[in-house]
């Protein structure tokens, strides 16, 4: 038996024992929990959360009916009894019939029990009652929910074919709201619906399904219907299905058309010409037409729905802006639409054409070739001003993948059609010999008249031969492995192979060979490169490597390889030790970066110069070694850029480092050698004419002075001034010849 929970508002002690003593005395099974003021009572209902209430009716600080308000709103369907001794009779009544579910008088305590069960037995129905609404609720709103969101349209009928359910896919597909269906008599709604009103009569009369397709014509639209019967009327459930049926309409056009492109005997017009009879098929309001670019014009290509007047008028319209939706659309190579030509702007040459022939509208898309070049236009026009539908723009879009499909397999066939011509002639008119041989026995299938002439043998004696019987003997299992590994590893192959003249000549070949197809099988196509003068002339020029770097190497000279933006391609170890470069990354150098920046424009220049003059000596020049001084070098260099083995300028470069500075010294010298010169003449002068003029004073003037020692001491000073001038010249002397003892020691 299940526990119940008793709730127990009492505040009277003695109440509180005669009502538990009543409990325990009953064959109850429950708990209880006892509360005696208002917020112990508020929480205990959420804590305790219990399965009946008895509550004293006159509380300290509030009462019964209070009590009984704050559990309606926390727990509105648990019962409520009223156990009181001071209510009264008529308070019970009246709080009975306010919702109160019972009342027991203390002094009538036996009742409790019973009335106690009863609540009980009752909040139990109703809750059972409330369990079996909410499902029939949740029945109906699950059912609800399944016919408003199935993607078919569901309709409901009585016996009176008034509606009495529209969901919302009917009011989509219908096009009418439920509000304004609800309740009316169906067949005023849609007096035009004749088939599907004779075909719902057999449904009821006869009490069986029924599922059929028919046009509904007010909607433009092919409706798929699954009709039921039921005891009030009949159920509908129904769905668009126009799309698929356009669908499967396209997929049969698709195939029809691609069989016709693929019979033999069939032209690509009459394959077009079809397909745009099964566009007319599935929207008979599309007037569509293709047209084909030629001389910077388009001109009509298929046109079966346009009037041959309509056609006279328009052919030949020039790709370009305003020359209709196709000339437009031919040059943007985009889609062009135009909804109302009378509005629109990129139709003015042709309004009054469309207007006398009632095209109200046009679109053109542009067909390409693989490479984007417009190849024409497929064109709609319309004889309403409108937009194109979304089915319309579904079939307009696979209709141009089909024509986009067939045009680029027909350029295909075309270009395969030239290109097996162009081989044919590239293949006996190449300079360079070539053949055809079959990989499985080795037997020439083909071969060029370049080959012909090179191995000396003629067709006849090729066609008899095998690519064996041009090789020596000690290279044939080679080309046979060759072979073998080109059928397993992939169709092309190269490589360098002996191969042998008629004459007897051995010569080197490089073979180039590509796997290509031959009837039903895969032959293999050769091209023959004749490169046994090719390495004699590399031989040579690998030799004359090798002595022209033996030569340089073993020499002291700075010998270099630059380009004309003086970039060594090759230095000397002499030029790479002074530079202080690694040697393995000398190409990295420029060799003008270590030319002093006063002589760098100078060297640069007649650096270039030797590119004119085929050879050319520069001046000395500074140039930065690899410890940061600057060492002065001159150079002569060649125009060798022509000469395979070299490819460059060659430099070839001497440090006059010393001579410089022999010159210089020498200069230095002839400039104190001049000094001295200068001083003899000028600076010795002026004390010994001072002396002479002095002396001439004593010889010939005696007397005139009054003092003779004055006189000497004249001469004196003047004596004095002119043996310091001798001491320094003494000196200046000393220097100049320890520089010419320096100079001679640097000459020699």
């Amino acid at each position: 038996m299940e526990t119940i929970k008793v709730l127990i508002l009492e505040h009277d002690p003695n109440d509180l024992e005669l009502l538990q003593y009543a409990l325990r005395k009953s064959d109850l099974t429950y708990t209880s929990e006892v509360v005696a003021n208002k917020k112990e009572y508020e929480q205990a209902l959420v804590s305790f959360d219990p399965d009946i209430i008895l509550s004293d009716y006159s509380l300290p600080s509030f009462d019964g009916l209070t009590a009984y308000c704050i559990k309606q709103k926390v727990l509105p369907n648990v019962p409520f009894i009223v156990v009181s001794g001071t209510i009264g009779e008529e308070n019970a009544v009246e709080l009975i019939k306010m919702g109160i579910t019972d009342y027991v008088l203390k002094e009538k305590m036996y009742q409790v029990i019973p009335k106690i069960q009863r609540a009980l037995r009752e909040a139990a129905e109703r809750a059972k009652i409330k369990q079996a609404e909410r499902e029939i609720a949740d029945r109906n709103e699950r059912i609800e929910n399944i016919l408003e969101s199935i993607t078919e349209g569901f309709i409901a009928l009585d016996n009176n074919w008034r509606v009495t359910y529209w969901n919302k896919t009917a009011e989509d597909l219908l096009g009418r709201k439920r509000e304004d269906i609800m309740g009316k008599y169906v067949w005023d709604e849609y007096e035009n619906a004749t088939n599907f009103y004779s075909e719902y009569q057999r449904v009821i009369a006869e009490q069986t399904s029924s599922v059929f397709e028919e046009y509904f014509a007010p909607l433009g639209k092919w409706i798929q219907v699954s009709a039921y019967p039921s005891k009030d009327g009949i159920s509908i459930f129904f769905r668009d299905i126009t799309e698929s049926r356009r669908q499967e309409a396209m997929r049969r056009l698709e195939n029809e058309v691609l069989e016709l492109y693929t019979k033999p005997g069939s032209s690509i017009e009459e394959t077009i010409e079809h397909m745009l009879n099964g566009v007319k098929e599935i929207h008979p309001e599309l007037l569509c037409s293709t047209l084909k670019v030629k001389n910077g014009k388009l001109f009509y290509w298929a046109f079966s729905h346009l009037p041959k007047s309509f056609i006279d008028e328009t052919d030949g319209r020039m790709i370009a802006i305003g020359e209709g939706t196709c000339g437009t659309a031919a040059l943007m190579n985009r889609k062009v639409v135009v909804t109302d030509i009378a509005s629109g702007t990129l139709l003015p040459r042709y309004m009054d054409i469309a207007e006398k022939y009632g095209i109200r509208a046009s679109i053109s898309y542009p067909f390409n070739d693989p490479y984007r070049n417009v190849l024409g236009t497929f064109s709609v026009c319309l004889k309403t001003a409108r937009d194109l539908s979304e089915a319309e723009e579904k079939t307009l879009e696979t209709v141009k993948q089909i024509l986009q499909h067939i045009l680029e397999n027909h350029i295909a066939e075309t270009a395969l059609k030239e290109s097996e011509e162009k081989y044919s002639r590239l293949f006996n008119e190449n300079p360079m010999p070539m053949w055809v041989f079959d990989p499985d026995t080795l037997g020439f299938l083909s071969v060029n008249e370049a080959a012909i002439r090179h191995y000396g043998y003629s067709r006849e004696e090729f066609m008899n031969m095998t690519i064996r019987d041009i090789r020596p003997k000690d290279s044939v299992k080679k080309v046979e492995r060759t072979v073998t590994a080109s059928k397993e590893i992939g169709s092309v192959y190269q490589g360098v192979f002996d191969h042998l003249k008629k004459n007897g000549e051995l010569i080197k070949v490089a073979i180039n060979g590509s796997a290509i197809p031959l009837g039903e099988k895969m032959a293999r196509l050769v091209l023959v490169n004749d490169i046994t003068e090719k390495l004699r002339a590399e031989k040579a020029i690998e030799l004359s490597e090798k002595r022209f770097k033996a030569l340089v190497q073993e020499g002291s000279d700075l010998i270099s390889v630059m380009d004309l933006n003086g970039n060594y391609k090759y230095a000397s170890p002499a030029l790479v030790a002074l530079i202080g470069a690694d040697p393995e990354r000398i190409s990295e150098v420029n060799g003008l970066l270590h030319v002093h920046p006063g002589d760098r424009k100078r060297v640069a220049d007649d650096l270039v110069g030797v590119a004119a003059q085929k050879r050319a000596q520069t001046a000395p020049f500074r140039f930065k070694a690899g410890n940061g001084e600057y060492r002065w070098l001159e150079f002569i260099g060649t125009n060798l850029l022509d000469d395979p083995a070299i490819n460059g300028i060659v430099v070839n470069s001497k440090d006059v480092t010393e001579r410089i500075n022999y010159i210089q010294a020498i200069e230095s010298q002839n400039s104190r050698l001049r000094e001295i010169a200068w001083i003899q003449s000028h600076i010795v002068r002026a004390p010994l004419a001072r002396i002479m003029g002095l002396i001439d004073l004593v010889k010939n003037y005696q007397g005139q002075y009054d003092s003779q020692a004055e006189l000497l001491e004249h001469i004196l000073t003047s004596a004095h001034e002119l043996d310091d001038v001798i001491r320094q010249i003494v000196k200046k002397t000393e220097r100049v010849k320890t520089l010419e003892d320096e100079n001679q020691s640097i000459s020699s």
